[in-house]
């Protein structure tokens, strides 16, 4: 089985959800280079994409990155560390709008 990342979560999102993945890249903006980054190269998407996508689907950004809720990253010992690193991101994208 192939491990999850950014890429096959929205692979899943995409098929759960029965949306083209033409019609998901021209609703974010992006080129489907990207998709495939995220997808084979275990790349991810800046902050402002990360939060896009996000509110495209309704899950949380933290889900798109980890694959977990943030009550689940509460769970786990080193939590704390993941939300400070997402609450950067995010304080990032304000910054920018």
């Amino acid at each position: 089985m192939e491990q999850m990342n950014f890429g096959t979560r929205i692979e899943e999102l995409l098929n759960n959800r029965q949306v083209k993945p033409a019609d998901f890249y021209r609703e974010i903006g992006i080129a489907s280079q990207n998709y495939y980054d995220w997808k084979k190269k275990g790349a991810t998407p800046n902050a402002i994409t990360a939060l896009k996508i996000a509110m495209f689907f309704g899950v949380s950004v933290e889900y798109l990155l980890t694959g977990k809720d943030f009550a689940t990253l509460q769970s786990e010992s080193n939590y704390k560390e993941k939300y400070e690193n997402l609450k950067k991101q995010m304080q990032e994208v304000i910054n920018k709008a």
